[in-house]
């Protein structure tokens, strides 16, 4: 499941448009499910990602998309990979 935390500074909304897109590039990109608790912030265009990634693949998926998005200077990648436990 995606999930977003954008973290906006107070004069300018733009950090919360940008994590929106990204949040939103990431969903229609990474749409296999290996991606886990994702929250994404951003600050004067450097975005940050938390989450858990099921295989390297899809950490890679998760990052190219958050490259591809205009306004994107920096990607802080706080992603883990850890394979999905079977139940």
């Amino acid at each position: 499941m995606l999930r977003l935390s954008a973290t906006v500074r107070k004069l300018d909304c733009r950090d919360g448009e940008l994590a929106q897109a990204v949040f939103s590039a990431a969903r229609s990109r990474c749409t296999r499910g290996g991606i886990r608790g994702l929250m994404v912030g951003a600050l004067a265009g450097k975005i940050t990602l938390d989450g858990r990634a099921s295989s390297f693949y899809d950490k890679q998926l998760l990052l190219h998309a958050a490259l591809q998005v205009p306004g994107v200077i920096e990607v802080i990648d706080r992603v883990a990979v850890q394979p999905a436990t079977a139940s």
